[in-house]
């Protein structure tokens, strides 16, 4: 039997409301395309039966409420569940209803009170989470859309806000194996960019699910696809202009500014060495343009690898060869302009600036086992380790995204970083020496961050804990990473280590307390009350290792 014959899915799309102010069609797409990842045997391969599709008129409250139930009837504990709704989400800020909605299309905004009785609350919808026993279950919401619910005309002063708070899905997210992915936050909306098929947010999940997220082992977690989702819709979401009230701006009034491509990278490249008496080979021309391809800041590459060859120039001819020459057999010249750039960067770093940098270049790269490694964007504060010098830190990711060997994007709380150029994990020889070097540690550390964090979020429950072997291993490869850890790791391992003691030495007490009694009135028993005063003073010191 296939996993997926044992998984459960509720998809609920809701565009045209009868009372609220109505959703674009690719709120419907999304549902749809959904629903459609997950039953297809390409991908998920869930049986059409066991996934059920509410769209607009179908998705009353009366039906989310009875399809919520249905899943509680037919899911069990070793079962998966998916629940995704895209839809209008709002809150009522104060009074006798304040709280959390979600909005079936038959809800009515006329007052708070209209609110309340015609929409589900949070409350409803967090019973009937629980309700439902699966110990395996992704929520994913995308109920914050630009644009909002219109206010109520005719309560004055109505406190009904668009959106969900964050502290809503914290509580949906408390239990164990439950895990919620939502499109933005309280503050930020969800998007459907122009003439677009589906909302941002679903275009980069279901991308992300259709082998964008890179896997060691063929699987997609939760953390993995948040970490690929995240970055994208940050990075494409429309500015402050765009959802300004200045917007839309005729032709005439704005200036576009897209990436060199084909014939205007082509002309970047001839035109000023043409202005200064300098001609390049045709051929070279085709090859600078192949290579670029589609890498972003091409141009810069371009630039760099111009340089390298001014310096081969041969009677004011720029020739094929002398770009080979730069390559040599196993790379093109753009890939050694990229290597002699990133490696002029590192020079100029201390030697402290250079650890950092490392750990940086290795995080950003996504370990495939069997696999081409690929990209893997990071928000700042998960590049950092809690050693860093901050000031150092920051001067270090200054200088390399100053040298355009990586991007930042600023577009939200925490900044995101990614690598400059990809190729660089093929085509630049230190980071791969340094990803050979590190591949196995920085392996086991990610699946120790990501399983401290799942025991995190799981309240510290000690059956998330390493035991025996795994614990050991986990606990030699800390000894040499110490500083690399984030704190939760640390605390995820010493709480395993001091279980493992603390079992240790309850046995020792029981076994000493036997031999006591068996010595009779000439031994030493333990009784209960002074095992449990022994157990209760060991109390090892915050560390791995450390007491």
């Amino acid at each position: 039997m296939s996993a997926m014959d044992d998984a459960y899915a509720l998809i609920v799309g809701i565009a045209e409301y009868l009372h609220v102010t109505r959703l674009p069609a690719a709120v419907r797409n999304d549902a749809r395309d959904v629903r459609g990842f997950l039953v297809d045997p390409r991908h998920c391969g869930c049986p059409p039966d066991h996934v059920t599709l509410l769209l607009d008129g179908e998705a009353t409250r009366e039906a989310i409420i009875d399809a919520l139930s249905g899943l509680a009837a037919r899911a069990h504990p070793t079962c998966s569940v998916l629940l995704y709704i895209s839809s209008h989400g709002g809150r009522v800020v104060s009074g006798a209803f304040a709280g959390e909605y979600i909005l079936p299309v038959d809800a009515v905004l006329g007052s708070d009170g209209d609110l309340a009785r015609t929409a589900i609350s949070g409350a409803e919808f967090t019973a009937a989470l629980k309700a439902i026993s699966a110990r395996k279950m992704l929520v994913i919401f995308d109920c914050c859309h630009a644009g909002g619910l219109s206010q109520p005309k005719d309560v004055p002063g109505s406190l009904i806000k668009a959106g969900l708070p964050d502290a809503y899905y914290e509580r949906l997210a408390a239990g164990r194996g439950r895990a919620i992915l939502s499109s933005s936050r309280e503050t930020e909306s969800s998007y459907v960019l122009p003439a677009a098929a589906n909302s941002l947010f679903t275009q980069h999940l279901l991308a992300g699910l259709n082998g964008g997220v890179p896997s060691e082992d063929g699987l997609v977690r939760v953390f993995d696809l948040f970490e690929y989702v995240q970055p994208r819709v940050t990075s494409d979401q429309p500015n402050d202009l765009m959802t300004s009230i200045l917007w839309p701006l005729g032709r005439g009034e704005r200036v576009e500014i897209a990436p060199l491509r084909s014939a205007a990278l082509r002309e970047a490249i001839t035109r000023p060495a043409a202005g200064v008496g300098v001609y390049l080979e045709p051929l070279l021309v085709e090859r600078l343009l192949r290579d670029a391809g589609e890498e972003p800041g091409a141009l810069s590459l371009v630039q760099e690898t111009m340089v390298l060859l001014w310096e081969r120039m041969t009677r004011r001819l720029l020739t094929v060869s002398a770009y080979e020459d730069l390559g040599g057999q196993d790379r093109s010249g753009l890939a050694a302009a990229l290597a002699t750039r990133a490696d002029a960067a590192l020079a100029s770093l201390s030697a402290g600036q250079r650890a950092i940098a490392r750990r940086i270049f290795l995080r950003l790269v996504q370990l495939g086992e069997g696999r081409q490694d690929t990209g893997r964007p990071q928000a700042v504060g998960a590049l950092r380790a809690p050693g860093d010098d901050p000031a150092l830190f920051d001067a270090t990711l200054r200088h390399l995204t100053d040298r355009r060997l990586m991007t930042m994007s600023a577009d939200s709380d925490e900044p995101t970083v990614d690598l400059g150029h990809e190729a660089m994990i093929t085509h630049w020889p230190a980071l791969g020496d340094w990803i050979e070097e590190s591949r196995a540690g920085e392996l086991a550390r990610r699946r120790i961050e990501r399983d401290s964090e799942d025991w995190r979020r799981n309240g510290r429950d000690r059956g998330e804990l390493y035991r025996r072997r795994k614990l050991a291993d986990a606990l030699e490869l800390a000894a040499g990473l110490e500083h690399e850890l984030s704190q939760n790791a640390v605390r995820f391992l010493a709480a395993g280590r001091r279980r493992r003691l603390l079992g240790l030495l309850s046995l020792g007490i029981v076994a000493v307390a036997a031999l006591g009694w068996r010595e009779g009135p000439r031994g030493c028993p333990l009784s209960p009350g002074i095992a449990r005063r022994i157990c209760c003073v060991w109390d090892p010191k915050p560390g791995i290792g450390g007491w």
